[in-house]
């Protein structure tokens, strides 16, 4: 067996450079590029493949609700720190709020696996190519990493740029310039406006420091050392702290500091937090751990591990320290382990017995198949409606029922994505943690709802355990309390408050038609054009109640040709009960009761029948229609009023300042194809 000879400092440096000869370099960018490569392709599978995650849904909704101009941490309550949110917003901007969201996020994971690679190769005097290929590997491939890595959560972003920090010291260590010790600080500082994930970066950093004044000042104490280091270590604050600049000037630093860490200190105190409390979690760090430990005994007189060490155990103290303490917050551990195990396989790959070599090849290659094979099942995310198919009727009545600009409230984001309609500003993150450390009560839910003129209200068991006074309060403010049941699981049901009792008509959507002397069309909305063919389309109506109307009348709603004939009707009652969204129970709130009683035949005229709707109030319907296949392509005008169902009578239609009966309110034209 060969015996390796330890290197010293100035030998260990010149080994490295001599690494970096043109045809090292030459295998070294082809072993990169190959690795990025490998690296990349499948993440882009699942990243464009899978739906978004609940926690990837908050993080999406505060980058697009700043995307469309509410101020960050001042309008809208935004959990994630101000680069985090910005390279979200960024992707929003680019690419909409569908999978191709994550392309972004997911770069920055696949840096740091480019940046791991580059530093266990720099740092490796044995078979470093085979150390860093094999390192990254295991850190690309890590069931935890890759998963997290393929979604917008923040951890491997924040990691990522925690090991970037790492990979500009190590190149300032091989060619000092001040400005390698700036970048180091500056990409630790992006590493923390992501997520304080991985605080103890300077520290790592300064054992760094501590190696390369050795390497430079071979023979000298150790105490001279710090005029040296205080002058790396000011460069590099210098760095970090341009970042922190650069945010406060660009947002408000007391509300950052309240949304993003005042409101996780707080999180620490409650008691019903998920944490990591099953060791199964911990067996797929098992051959890591094997591997690491094989890799500080056998390598235990290469200063090289010092800085794997130092990530090692200042990483396990900040998770001991971490409440709560969550699966995906184990990967801070994973850079140190492979690290340790790569460079621990190369270096019994070049010294051991052949026998030893093949035992060790295909061990390695079986815990390389194994994790691949892990990471491809655990990157896998289940759909919103997986485990509750009544999901999929709230987001069918959601999409029929309210307007895209609507705003809606639910626990769940994926909901609102999935329908295309936002939260409020404020209630852009109705978490458990928020409601649990009182952030958000229930009233400053419904006075967001009120303020917002919101559409409805999805109820949650959540709600019912941690703000119980919502439910009544919902029932008391909204028109309607629905609940869905679907047959496949009749023992779940979907509650949902719906119809605000007074809704203000937007500027652009206003009119005033009068239909007789009962109600006002006060505006408008409709899909936009082109509709098509056996698709559906929507219709918003803003209808004031003037005085107390004398019958339940129905709504017609007619699509015209060019010629003046009516080639399809939409006519129904107002807020109609349908059955393909399995409301199996209503209840109508008692104010529209007070001197009237509901028909004999309801909702047969609707669930809010209009001889039950109140003066001086104005409530919007949005009816989606579905438009027969078989309509020739052209361009139709829309036609709305009123009629008595049992006469067939219309109302007289009036408009603004005329006295002439229109018949029918003119809602604009509307191009099919």
């Amino acid at each position: 067996m060969t015996k390796k000879i330890a290197l010293a400092p100035h030998d260990a440096v010149q080994a490295e450079q001599e690494t970096l000869s043109t045809p090292h370099a030459r295998r070294w960018l082809w072993a990169l590029a190959a690795l990025v490569a490998v690296s990349l392709l499948p993440r882009l599978y699942f990243a464009l493949t899978n739906s978004l995650g609940y926690d990837e849904t908050h993080n999406l909704m505060f980058a697009t609700l700043a995307s469309r101009g509410a101020a960050p941490y001042r309008e809208v309550f935004t959990g994630i720190a101000p680069f985090a949110l910005l390279s979200i917003e960024w992707s929003v901007l680019l690419w909409g709020t569908g999978p191709q969201v994550r392309l972004l996020m997911m770069s920055y994971a696949v840096l740091a696996v480019a940046a791991l690679f580059a530093i266990v190769y720099r740092q490796t005097k044995t078979q470093p190519l085979v150390a860093a290929t094999l390192a990254a590997l295991l850190f690309s491939f890590h069931p935890l990493y890759f998963s997290g890595s393929t979604t917008i959560n923040l951890e491997s972003a924040a990691l990522a740029f925690g090991l970037l920090s790492l990979w500009a010291m190590k190149e300032y260590r091989d060619h000092p310039a001040p400005w390698r010790l700036l970048l180091s600080g500056l990409l630790f500082g992006l590493s923390m406006a992501i997520k304080v994930f991985v605080p103890f970066v300077p520290a790592v950093v300064l054992v760094q420091m501590v190696q390369h004044w050795q390497a430079t000042n071979e023979g000298r104490p150790l105490r001279a050392a710090w005029p040296a280091l205080l002058r790396m270590g000011l460069w590099w604050a210098a760095g970090a702290l341009a970042v922190l600049l650069v945010f406060v000037l660009l947002f408000d630093p007391v509300l950052v500091y309240q949304q993003v860490v005042d409101f996780r200190l707080d999180l620490r105190h409650e008691e019903d937090v998920e944490e990591v409390r099953e060791w199964a979690e911990f067996t797929q760090f098992v051959p890591l751990f094997l591997g690491a430990l094989w890799g500080l005994f056998s390598l235990r007189r290469d200063s090289a591990i010092w800085v794997w060490v130092a990530w090692l155990l200042f990483g396990s103290l900040f998770l001991s320290l971490h409440t709560p303490l969550r699966t995906r917050h184990l990967i801070i551990l994973l850079p140190a382990l492979t690290a340790l195990s790569g460079m621990a396989v190369a270096n019994a790959l070049a010294t051991s017995r052949r026998a030893w070599r093949l035992g060790v090849a295909a061990l390695t290659a079986l815990v390389l198949v194994w994790m691949v094979t892990a990471a491809g099942q655990a990157a896998r995310t289940e759909n919103f409606t997986d485990h509750h198919p009544v999901r999929r009727l709230l987001i069918d009545y959601v999409r029929a029922t309210t307007a895209p600009d609507d705003c809606i409230v639910s626990k769940e984001n994926r909901l609102h994505f999935l329908t295309g309609r936002l939260s409020t500003p404020y209630l852009s993150e109705v978490s458990s943690a928020r409601l649990a450390v009182g952030l958000l009560t229930a009233p400053d839910i419904m006075a967001e709802i009120d303020r917002h003129d919101c559409a409805l209200l999805a109820n949650a068991t959540t709600f019912d355990e941690m703000v119980p006074d919502l439910r009544q309060m919902a029932i008391d403010y909204f028109s309607l309390h629905l609940v869905q049941f679907h047959p496949d699981e009749p023992e779940y049901d979907q509650e949902i408050f719906a119809v605000p009792p007074d809704s203000a008509v937007p500027a652009g959507q206003a009119a005033d038609y009068r239909l007789g002397d009962q109600f006002r069309l006060a505006g408008w909305w409709i899909a936009p054009g082109p509709w098509r063919r056996g698709g559906q389309a929507q219709v918003t109506a803003y209808w004031e109640t003037l005085r107390p109307p004398d019958a339940n009348y129905k709504v017609f709603l007619h699509l015209v040709d060019a010629q003046g004939s009516t080639v399809q009707s939409f006519d129904h009652y107002p807020f109609e009960l349908r059955e393909e969204f399995g409301i199996r129970h209503y209840n109508l709130n008692p104010r529209y009761l007070t001197t009237r009683k509901l028909p004999g035949n309801y909702p047969y005229t609707g669930l809010i029948p209009t001889k039950l709707w109140l003066p001086g109030h104005t409530l919007k319907e949005t009816h989606s229609i579905t438009l027969p296949p078989g309509l020739p392509p052209g361009r139709y005008t829309l036609q709305m009023g009123m009629y008595d169902e049992g006469s067939m009578a219309r109302l007289p239609v009036f408009a603004a300042g005329h006295e002439a009966d229109l018949g029918f309110v003119p809602l604009g034209s509307v191009e099919l194809r």
